[in-house]
């Protein structure tokens, strides 16, 4: 349970369960298309294109990490804020 708290965390204090929402749905998103690119660099390349996909998108997640405000930042505003 401890992403749920950080998904409240980076949501803010307005309109947080639409950006909950907002995550939940991107998850999703992401979930199916990790399914459908697994499956390609398995029918492409078997289990060694898998490797090298899973490890691209470790690194990709890890450059994301660093982009993630610190404690010491302001406060966020949300997802649906940043937006509008």
């Amino acid at each position: 349970m401890r992403h749920s708290y950080l998904i409240l965390a980076y949501a803010g204090t307005k309109k947080a369960a639409e950006d909950v929402g907002f995550y939940y749905a991107a998850n999703a998103g992401g979930r199916l298309i990790g399914i459908l690119l697994s499956g390609a660099l398995a029918q492409y390349g078997g289990l060694t294109a898998c490797l090298w996909g899973s490890a691209i998108m470790l690194a990709i997640c890890l450059g994301l990490v660093f982009l993630l405000p610190s404690e010491k930042d302001e406060p966020q505003q949300g997802f649906a804020a940043a937006a509008e």
